[in-house]
């Protein structure tokens, strides 16, 4: 234990991502990063790092808060999100309810009815 510190006294919490302003009032390297993949999340194939390892869950956690903030959420992105894996990610998402939507498929003049590709009386 530090000295001059209290048995009962909290810990000082850690420093987040979304912590938006460092004390001289620029915003943190982090925060400028989370932003930016924020604002580009629909061109990401995957949120995994450059060394092939996934993101901390506590950073996809405030990225997927920040991309509903800024309404990007659609369902490849959300596909992007469920791929990590990470429990408290999975927990938010069924949090949210969202429920998946299959559109129906249309008969087409390709196929013709009965599957035939030309109508019988040609």
């Amino acid at each position: 234990m530090p000295p001059g510190s209290q048995p009962g006294a909290p810990k000082p919490a850690a420093a987040s991502p979304r912590a938006p302003l460092e004390p001289t009032g620029a915003p943190s390297l982090a925060a400028i990063s989370l932003e930016a993949l924020a604002a580009s999340i629909q061109s990401q194939g995957s949120l995994v790092g450059p060394h092939g390892e996934l993101l901390p869950e506590e950073l996809c956690c405030c990225l997927f808060q920040r991309v509903i903030e800024l309404g990007k959420l659609n369902l490849r992105v959300l596909q992007l999100f469920e791929a990590t894996e990470h429990e408290a990610l999975l927990e938010a998402i069924r949090g949210l309810g969202i429920r998946r939507w299959t559109p129906p498929l249309l008969p087409t003049s390709r196929g013709g009815p009965l599957g035939y590709s030309r109508p019988p009386w040609e």
